[in-house]
């Protein structure tokens, strides 16, 4: 009767492991696209003579590698993002799932905790996304807001925010208030189909986000000279 159990728990180990390590994964994907730049920038570097290096080379080569920084500082938010996301819908998932209202709690704990990152996320997407433009714009004649897709991005991103800073904790929070009056006998009559109100505006809540975030990538990824090194 162990040794099974201690199967079971080991391929539960095994499959949890190999869900964070595919989330990071798909989180940190976009680095690859940095890569290739990264490497061209050095190697032209490497192929020019130190002696014959003229200020204006090293003023360019010292902009790319800040722009750089910025740019990846950019991309790990994006995987915050992504991972909190991603997370607070499995989450939500499973706390409807649960029959047992002490685990829907604890889930729901969880839950909150994990959307902590959302701010700071979105703090580091804003700052780091306000220092591409800048670098990338630097000693250029024409304006940021020129670029349509730029726009847009900073319109969709703001939408995003303000969604997922006031629409869905607000949701979240109600919901768990119920929860927990059930908990505590408490509830009223009509607490279940409440529940399933705020649920069914929760998913809606979330299909939102996904669209609103599948269309920032989508326009970062095929706008106008979408790697901010490139000046």
């Amino acid at each position: 009767m162990i040794e099974p159990r201690i199967i079971g728990s080991d391929r539960a180990a095994t499959h949890r492991w190999f869900s964070s390590f595919s989330l990071i994964c798909l989180s940190s994907f976009p680095f690859l696209d940095s890569f290739p730049y990264l490497r061209q920038r050095l190697r032209a570097l490497l192929n020019q003579s130190y002696w014959l290096a003229s200020s204006q080379h090293i003023l360019k080569a010292l902009l790319a590698m800040r722009v750089s920084y910025a740019f990846v500082l950019h991309l790990l938010s994006v995987g915050m993002l992504t991972t909190t996301l991603l997370g607070g819908f499995i989450l939500d998932r499973k706390l409807r799932k649960e029959p047992d209202l002490r685990l829907k709690l604890y889930t729901a704990g969880i839950s909150r905790t994990i959307g902590l990152l959302s701010p700071v996320a979105a703090i580091l997407l804003l700052v780091t996304g306000i220092a591409n433009i800048h670098n990338r714009f630097l000693g250029s004649t024409s304006a940021w807001y020129a670029e349509g897709w730029l726009v847009a991005k900073i319109i969709v991103y703001v939408v995003m925010v303000l969604n997922g800073m006031f629409y869905g904790p607000g949701l979240m929070r109600s919901r768990l208030k119920l929860i927990r009056s059930q908990a505590e006998q408490s509830a009223p009559t009509n607490a279940d189909t409440l529940i399933r109100s705020y649920n069914r505006q929760l998913t809606l809540f979330y299909a939102v986000q996904t669209l609103l975030f599948l269309f920032i990538v989508y326009i970062s990824v095929f706008g106008t000279a979408k790697h901010p090194g490139v000046i």
